[in-house]
């Protein structure tokens, strides 16, 4: 299982909430959700690949089963 997270929707009300409270701690705020996911099982030349993705595209990729 891993966690993935992603930014949350967010409505013109929750977007408002979100600005006053950016105002008043002169911050920025992010907003994400997290939800579990079952990993995908690679083999090693399938995780090579994966690994190589992430290196060319400076990001962190996870496999998930859809």
């Amino acid at each position: 299982m891993a966690s993935v997270c992603s930014f949350s929707p967010m409505n013109a009300d929750k977007v408002e909430v979100l600005k006053k409270l950016e105002q008043e701690l002169g911050a920025t705020v992010l907003a994400f959700s997290c939800n579990d996911m079952a990993t995908a099982s690679l083999s090693d030349v399938q995780l090579a690949r994966l690994q190589a993705a992430e290196k060319e595209l400076g990001v962190s990729l996870v496999a998930v089963n859809a």
